[in-house]
């Protein structure tokens, strides 16, 4: 049986966190740094690296990085790349680096970095990222990145997603309340079709529309596009990455 519990802001991570952190890290920023990551990984990316602070990130790019980035939804003014997955084809970012800093989702990388396994979850490798979690065998904790501290119901929504997936992999899982709670109502919206109509309706979809983004929300609601699972590393070692950050995003597939 694995546990399954859901941090559901990262500034709420230290009250979810245990003393040895010997368990798997889920990151999930659905709309849409996650989503971003794991399209960039799905396209040939070599890896991404996850800045939060915005100087870091134009230092990047000022020394020649491909840097994709934005705050509050816009683009930052020195980024290759916005958060907008579709940005991230196979042409743009196959055998590249990329330097990727976000208002949420990136952060999270930074309080989490001490568990055991850090990974990147997404719609769209649900059942990858499920694989992973059996492999390891570890308690789980989804940690949401949210909207600037507060909740964002589809990132929540992700902890119900991931339990309802393990258990269908024939695997038992053990939730606390929060992520019971996304359980119970990830059975009423488990289709593509209705996981978008339920999102459209929700915070976070509104200050898409607001900004024109909300083209991405059917891409960000798609179910299993990938078997790729964003991990976190600290030690590089595919010889294509040529950067000196000290950790990094690097793709991973089944067999886990």
């Amino acid at each position: 049986m694995i546990s399954l519990s859901l941090c559901p802001s990262p500034a709420l991570y230290s009250y979810y966190k245990t003393d040895s952190e010997a368990y798997t890290v889920v990151i999930v920023d659905i709309f849409r740094a996650g989503t971003t990551i794991t399209t960039a990984l799905m396209n040939g990316a070599v890896g991404i690296v996850p800045i939060a602070g915005i100087e870091e990130a134009e230092a990047y790019a000022r020394n020649g990085y491909l840097v994709g980035g934005e705050r509050g939804t816009k683009r930052l003014p020195f980024a290759r790349f916005g958060n907008v997955p579709e940005e991230y084809t196979r042409e743009a970012v196959a055998g590249k680096t990329i330097v990727l800093s976000t208002t949420n989702g990136t952060r999270a990388a930074d309080i989490a970095s001490g568990a055991s396994h850090v990974i990147i979850g997404a719609f769209i490798n649900l059942d990858a990222v499920a694989r992973y979690c059996i492999a390891r065998h570890l308690p789980v904790m989804v940690l949401a990145s949210g909207w600037q501290n507060r909740m964002s119901t589809e990132d929540c929504l992700f902890a119900g997603a991931l339990a309802a997936t393990i258990v269908r992999l024939g695997e038992a899982v053990d939730c606390e309340d929060g992520a019971a709670a996304y359980y119970e109502l990830w059975r009423s919206y488990d289709t593509h079709e209705k996981l978008t109509a339920y999102l459209s309706g929700r915070d976070h979809y509104g200050r898409l529309r607001a900004n024109s983004l909300e083209k991405s929300v059917p891409y960000c609601t798609s179910l299993n596009l990938t078997d790729i699972v964003p991990e976190l590393t600290f030690r590089p070692t595919a010889p294509a990455v040529e950067c000196p950050a000290s950790r990094l995003f690097l793709p991973v597939s089944p067999p886990f």
